[in-house]
């Protein structure tokens, strides 16, 4: 659950967070800071020509004020300029280069560029000047999460910043996920429902709180939290993923199938549809919804896995069932329920030798899945080879009594006089 938001978005809302507050210290009796106070105002209102113009007339007035700069690189951040807004950022760092605030813009604006070791050093540097500036820790709280991935430093950086100010959102929200990747998911949802409760109109808090809710078994609460989270931003892809997922788990399969067919575009929401009809029998449209995921993304290897089970269960379109079990291997080699796969193939074809070969590989890997085990046992089973296979039937449930075709396999060993 890496909290990954746009470049761009992140360094405009840092530029324009620090501009709207003034941090510069323009005087606004000035003729200078009337016109930056207007560039501002046009920034936000969208009007980009009229806020240069005020902005380079505010530079005109007083040529050595950081603010205008800031600006300026804030007006070619929105036109895509991303070389006018780093001649501009440097000219207002020659002209302050001890301003904390400065040095985090640089650092942010560093960070959209992926110049993550340098954008690390002006936060650094940020803090150094300003001890107590919430924003740069959790700005550099950020860069440790997202950027390189080290959840414990960012843990240190966003404590920080609640330390400074125990009421910025966003320090509480990034200190939630940090912790959960830490897997202490209790601190973490308590920092989660802080930050809902100091920012409640914004979404991403509680698409958190229901990650962290959903992956506890505590299915109604994240369902609540999704769907406020939803009605928040109705266009939250990554929620309605969630609120499916949720649906699936609680077994209200037909809302889930609604909740998924509002992203018609989004290969992991047909994934989820063609599991959903999988399930439950309806082949032609499991089929479909798969075959619409990998048209989508041609490398959503599940699809092409669960297209191939499926036709090698009901053995039915084996050239097509063995392209595509092939397929999701090549894309994916190491994940051994695809290797399990393409050995069911082999085995609807009448290939057991080549069969037993691949699937004995494939339950081979650690830690070992009991599906592909029990797999394995069933073409044990067929080769007449009774003993290896309700070897491997108990081997599979000691793995986990309860896995998905468990009941067979306990059946199977039944039959087999071994229950």
């Amino acid at each position: 659950m890496w909290n990954r938001f746009g470049a761009v978005l992140c360094i405009l809302l840092v530029l324009a967070a620090t501009a709207t507050a003034d941090p510069f210290t323009i005087s606004t009796s000035t003729p200078a800071a009337r016109k930056y106070q207007d560039g501002m105002a046009a920034l936000r209102q969208g009007r980009l020509a009229d806020a240069e113009r005020a902005f380079k007339e505010s530079l005109t007035l007083e040529p050595r004020s950081s603010a205008p700069m800031v600006g300026l690189a804030q007006v070619a951040l929105q036109k895509g300029d991303q070389s006018s807004a780093n001649s501009y950022l440097k000219q207002a760092l020659a002209s302050a280069p001890e301003s904390a605030q400065l040095q985090a813009v640089w650092g942010g604006f560093l960070y959209s560029r992926g110049d993550f070791k340098q954008a690390e050093a002006a936060l650094l540097k940020a803090v150094s000047l300003e001890p107590k500036a919430a924003g740069s820790q959790a700005s550099l709280g950020d860069l440790y999460l997202n950027a390189f991935q080290q959840p414990a430093k960012a843990v240190e950086a966003y404590r920080a910043a609640v330390k400074v100010d125990p009421r910025h959102a966003g320090a509480h929200y990034g200190l939630g996920v940090a912790l959960v990747l830490q897997g202490q998911a209790n601190e973490g949802r308590d920092q989660l429902l802080e930050a809902s409760k100091l920012a409640p109109q914004n979404p991403l808090p509680y698409y958190a709180l229901g990650s962290v809710h959903a992956a506890q078994g505590r299915h109604s609460e994240a369902l609540a939290s999704l769907e406020r989270a939803i009605k928040l931003q109705p266009r939250f892809p990554a929620a309605q993923l969630e609120r499916g997922n949720v649906l699936m788990a609680m077994n209200a399969d037909d809302r889930a199938l609604r909740a998924f067919s509002e992203l018609p575009n989004a290969p992991e929401a047909q994934v989820s549809i063609g599991m959903i009809h999988q399930r439950h029998g309806r082949w032609a449209e499991a089929e479909q919804a798969y075959l619409a995921a990998v048209r989508i993304e041609p490398r959503a290897a599940i699809a092409y896995n669960n297209l191939a089970w499926m036709a090698a269960d009901r053995k039915v379109n084996l050239m097509k069932a063995l392209e595509w079990a092939q397929k999701a291997v090549a894309l994916d080699p190491k994940v051994p329920e695809f290797q399990g796969t393409l050995g069911w193939v082999y085995r609807a074809q009448g290939n057991l030798e080549k069969a037993e070969q691949t699937l004995r590989a494939a339950a081979d890997v650690k830690p070992s899945r009991p599906a592909v085990v029990f797999t394995l046992a069933r073409v044990y089973i067929e080769r007449g080879k009774t003993a290896l296979g309700a070897s491997e039937i108990k081997r599979a449930l000691a793995l986990d009594p309860q896995f998905p075709g468990a009941d067979l396999a306990r059946k199977q060993l039944k039959d087999l006089g071994q229950s």
